[in-house]
């Protein structure tokens, strides 16, 4: 079950990550879902950069030349991260050890590079939201 917050004139919605028994959500994170105007706006500005990148490259990237394939998945690992990371709002409940892990972008993108369980979660819930949507 998801948990939808309206708020600053854009869409979210919470994808809980520890829920007590009585339901209440202790920590999650905070997420504009793909139908939102800074989901758009976040998958716009990084394949525009992407674009420019490629065009700046001067070849198509081939994926039979094996530094070729290898590139083109490290380009889709650091689009995923950095689109996750652009559309986390922020979070609740989470620590760093002993410590509250505070949001920020920077610490946004870190957690999504050092987690790839939280990543796949993340995707899902993403995907979940838009085939809802449709």
């Amino acid at each position: 079950m998801y948990q939808v917050v309206i708020g600053s004139n854009d869409k979210t919605f919470v994808l809980p990550l520890a829920v007590a028994k009585d339901g209440k959500v202790e920590a999650g994170i905070e997420l504009f879902g793909p139908d939102s105007k800074a989901y758009t706006e976040a998958e716009l500005s990084i394949d525009a950069g992407k674009m420019q990148q490629a065009a700046l490259r001067g070849r198509a990237l081939d994926a039979t030349n094996p530094d070729d394939a290898k590139e083109i998945l490290i380009q889709r690992y650091d689009r995923e991260v950095a689109l996750y990371a652009a559309v986390t709002k922020g979070w609740f409940g989470l620590s760093n050890g002993d410590k509250e892990f505070t949001y920020s972008p920077e610490n946004a993108e870190a957690l999504y590079r050092a987690d790839s369980t939280l990543r796949a979660r993340v995707s899902e819930a993403l995907s979940r939201r838009a085939n809802f949507l449709k």
